[in-house]
C-alpha cells in the first residue's frame, strides 16, 4: 500500500515510518502538512495518516484539503490528546482514530482492515463493471 505519513514530531514520524517499513508498506513522511498537501496530487496514495496536532495546518485541515482532491481517500488520524479524538468522533468526523503512542500490532491490524475493505470495494467494482457489459 502506498502511504502520506504526516506528523510535525520528529521522532513520532521516525517511529511509524519505520513500522509501515517493516509492514512492507510504501511510505512518503512529511513533517510539514503544507508541503505534504502540495505534493499529494503527484502521488497515487491508497491511504493518508496524520496527526491531528500541528502547527500551522492540523490534521482536520490537511484532511479537508486531501479529500477535495481526491474524496475516496481513506485517513487515519492519530493524536497523544484522547480528549481531542473523542470530541471529533462524536462530532462524525470521518477517518479511523489511533491514540499516540500506537502499539505495532493495533497498526498491523487497523491497516490489514483498510487494506481488506480497499480490495473487497475494488472486486465489488470489478464485478459491477463486467456486469455493465
Amino acid at each position: 500500500m502506498k502511504i502520506l505519513l504526516v506528523d510535525d514530531d520528529a521522532g513520532s514520524l521516525r517511529g511509524m515510518q519505520l513500522a509501515l517499513t517493516m509492514l512492507k508498506h510504501d511510505c512518503d513522511a512529511y513533517s510539514d502538512p503544507v508541503e505534504a498537501v502540495a505534493n499529494y496530487p503527484c502521488y497515487e496514495y491508497d491511504l493518508v495518516i496524520t496527526d491531528i496536532c500541528m502547527p500551522v495546518m492540523n490534521g482536520f485541515a490537511l484532511a479537508e484539503q486531501i479529500r477535495g482532491v481526491a474524496s475516496t481517500s481513506k485517513i487515519i488520524f492519530i493524536s497523544g490528546y484522547a480528549a481531542e479524538m473523542m470530541e471529533k468522533q462524536e462530532a462524525g468526523e470521518g477517518g479511523i482514530f489511533l491514540q499516540k503512542p500506537v502499539e505495532f500490532c493495533q497498526l498491523k491490524e487497523v491497516l490489514d482492515n483498510v487494506f481488506a475493505e480497499s480490495e473487497l470495494k475494488k472486486g465489488t467494482n470489478l464485478i459491477s463493471d463486467s456486469d455493465s457489459r
